[in-house]
């Protein structure tokens, strides 16, 4: 017993998408309309509450700047000691919490 697969018919054009031997026969989906269209973004008011928030976090822009470079050209040093103790008075914050 032969089983045939399902008919796909292209709604637009009402062709019977199988029997054409195109690309739906072989189960792979046409291709969507590319035609450019315009698209209006709206932002959320919680995403522009963040958005103004890190605006005005006081976040050095020059200073990360210089960091960046530094990093590029390996010149930035890392005092492991104090990562270490930051790290650790970070937990004993975290497990000082009720």
């Amino acid at each position: 017993m032969k089983i045939s697969p399902p008919s796909l018919t292209d709604a637009s054009t009402g062709v019977d998408a199988t029997s054409t031997g195109g690309s739906a026969a072989r189960g792979v989906p046409a291709a969507a309309d590319t035609t450019p269209t315009s698209t209006n973004i709206e932002l959320s008011a919680a995403s522009r509450g963040l958005q103004s928030s890190a605006a005005d976090s006081g976040l050095d822009v020059a200073r990360v700047g210089q960091i960046q470079q530094a990093i590029s050209e390996g010149r930035f040093k890392i005092d492991t000691g104090v990562v270490a103790d930051k790290l650790i008075a970070s937990v004993r914050e975290l497990l000082a919490r009720p």
